[in-house]
């Protein structure tokens, strides 16, 4: 006797996850897609049949634990890749030594000036992004550039390293001699001793870094960000300050021998033993500058306002005058009450010195 086989109803087809279309869409097919759609019906069989087996339910269990593993295991080495990453930083900064031009050191310090964190002082740099990888695990600090040297001689065209971001940069005792740093960042950067002789600093900002002792000799700050920053003691002899905001800043014992400060702003500055013999403060504002003790030989103040200078000293009762401004060359100059000097007394000096 043959065995008769038992036909499922379609009802209970589609309350087992089959998809059953309509009789009347089944009627509807075209002759042309009819072998398609018998194809499909045969797979909807297939697909409802794997759906049912347990072995593929776990291996999607062991594929879900494998992207877990995957995921820690690569935040795991995220300080492995950073050191590669680091070593290869400075391979590209050492092998570029004495070369002018970019050969990618500006990346190269990006980078390595770089911290996922505000933790331990540090700031995002060029790599901030890396931080939405693995959020607050990525703590490591930014490196230390001290010392680093990007020099090149003075016959050749300095390292290309405009616009660069260094911000909060660790920099003491750097050789940056003829660089260019057009619009570099050096916001709050620790540059004590650093060497930018004949530099091109215009239009960078140094907004609150520290430049004690450093050597900016000949050095070009164009409408250079000084607003605060901290120059005790550094070498600016023939420097170009012209129209620079060195507002609060500290130049107290600095070099200004022969830099050019016409039409700089240096409000509340501090200059207490400052060297400006020679130095241009043509129509610089000096409101609130103190000035005590320092070198006036033959320093430019046509057409500078020094009525909110500070240079007097008071001594047992007494008031004098605490720098030998006599030394200087006035024209159309506003002087401070307490001074008896012709305000245009080298204007004729000037006038024929401008002549071709």
């Amino acid at each position: 006797m043959v065995k008769q086989k038992t036909k499922i109803p379609k009802e209970t087809l589609r309350r087992m996850g089959m998809y059953i279309p309509p009789q009347e869409l089944e009627k509807k097919v075209h002759p042309v897609l009819w072998p398609l759609w018998w194809a499909e019906k045969r797979l909807e069989r297939l697909l409802g049949l794997l759906q049912r087996l347990a072995l593929l339910e776990i291996l999607g269990i062991i594929g879900n634990v494998g992207i877990l593993f995957a995921v820690v295991a690569y935040i795991g080495t995220e300080k492995q890749r950073r050191d590669a990453e680091v070593f290869n930083a400075w391979q590209t900064i050492t092998g570029a030594y004495g070369q002018s031009g970019n050969g990618g050191r500006i990346q190269a310090l990006e980078f390595l000036n770089a911290s996922p964190a505000n933790r331990e002082g540090q700031y995002p740099g060029a790599n901030w992004r890396r931080r939405s990888v693995c959020f607050w695990i990525c703590t490591w600090p930014a490196a230390s550039l001290e010392g680093i040297d990007l020099s090149v001689s003075l016959e050749e065209k300095g390292a290309y390293l405009r616009a660069v971001q260094l911000r909060r940069a660790r920099l003491g005792e750097a050789d940056l001699q003829n660089a260019d740093l057009g619009g570099a960042n050096f916001e709050g950067a620790e540059l004590g001793d650093v060497n930018l002789a004949g530099a091109n600093l215009s239009a960078a900002n140094f907004e609150e870094a520290y430049l004690g002792d450093a050597n900016l000799i000949g050095a070009s700050l164009l409408s250079a960000n000084l607003a605060n920053i901290n120059f005790v003691g550094a070498n600016l002899q023939k420097a170009n300050l012209s129209g620079t905001n060195l507002h609060g800043a500290d130049l107290s014992k600095a070099n200004l021998q022969g830099a050019n400060l016409a039409n700089a702003t240096l409000t509340e500055a501090d200059l207490q033993w400052a060297d400006l013999s020679g130095a241009d403060l043509e129509g610089a504002d000096l409101s609130g500058v103190i000035l005590d003790f320092a070198d006036f030989d033959g320093t430019n103040l046509h057409k500078t306002d020094l009525q909110g200078i500070y240079l007097y000293i008071s001594n047992s009762g007494y008031t004098y005058i605490s720098a030998d401004i006599e030394k200087a060359i006035f024209c159309e100059t506003i002087l401070p009450d307490g001074i008896d000097i012709d305000p245009n007394r080298d204007c004729q000096k000037i006038y024929r010195q401008a002549q071709p």
